[in-house]
């Protein structure tokens, strides 16, 4: 994997927790994690990506 894959799953990676994270203090700890897997699956804008 290239520095932009290994990037892009790092981001991803750490949005997933801030999302997961959020929903567990709002109380929805049993979809959390499922949730913040769907919401980050879709592909990721490389434009976002310093270069």
């Amino acid at each position: 994997m290239g520095p932009i894959g290994e990037l892009r799953g790092t981001v991803r990676t750490r949005a997933i927790e801030e999302r997961r994270r959020m929903l567990e203090e709002r109380g929805d700890t049993e979809c959390a994690l499922i949730h913040a897997r769907v919401e980050f699956a879709k592909p990721f804008p490389l434009d976002s990506v310093e270069h």
